[in-house]
């Protein structure tokens, strides 16, 4: 998908990215001096408040957006994330990565290069929506099919912008072939608020991420 095709899609990426910011903040480690990128930055909301004393970097496919970020002082770069990462090995000790893998391909080879630019005991962040809470899957078993209206109310089968459909276990696993420890898994920060009251019950969440929680979030660290 293309970065024209994506355009449409920026407000509600930046939408949902506002919700959470101040969660994403206390999972974020706390950094100085240190080098740090951001894939699929967006207008750079998750690390703009490490720019006081890093080295904050940002890679995305749209140029709107991009041109937000760089006004804040972050360094960005325009770049298909279907690609190679145009960055040097070992560089980083951040590396940031919400919510794009769902919207890659060859999601493998993104996150392979996330960890080849990544320093030896430096840190990724990876976040994906959980596609398979128990509200999903009671959809999928009403025959309403794996493609969801939470985010794109407007999309079909045809051509909504989810590629790659996540569990908590099955990317916890992948991630441990790939070398990387999980240091803390921050899935039960996220719940669904409930219709009509729109209170969210955190307790569900830590009964079982898997059911509950909307999100999947992973802090790693590269061995």
């Amino acid at each position: 998908m293309g970065a024209e095709s994506y355009t449409k899609y920026v407000s509600v990426t930046e939408k949902g990215t506002k919700e959470v910011l101040g969660e994403f903040k206390k999972i974020l480690p706390p950094l100085e001096g240190k080098k740090i990128l951001d894939v699929g930055c967006g207008t750079g909301l998750l690390v703009e408040h490490y720019l006081k004393s890093n080295e904050v970097n940002g890679l995305d496919n749209n140029s709107a957006s991009l041109e937000t970020a760089k006004k804040k002082g972050i360094n960005v770069k325009q770049h298909d994330l279907e690609k190679p990462l145009p960055h040097e090995n070992n560089y980083f000790d951040l590396v940031v990565c919400k919510d794009v893998l769902e919207f890659i391909y060859n999601s493998e080879q993104l996150l392979d290069e996330m960890i080849r630019i990544t320093k030896k005991k430096g840190s990724i962040l990876i976040h994906v929506p959980n596609e398979f809470t128990i509200i999903d899957l009671a959809n999928i078993f009403l025959g309403n099919g794996i493609v969801k209206k939470r985010w794109y109310g407007s999309s079909s089968e045809l051509n909504n912008p989810h590629v790659r459909f996540f569990t908590r276990k099955g990317l916890s696993e992948s991630l441990k072939e790939k070398g990387l420890a999980i240091e803390h898994d921050h899935s039960n920060k996220w719940v669904f608020s409930l219709p009509i009251i729109k209170i969210k019950p955190r307790f569900l969440s830590l009964i079982s991420t898997r059911l509950f929680s909307p999100g999947i979030t992973f802090l790693c660290t590269k061995k």
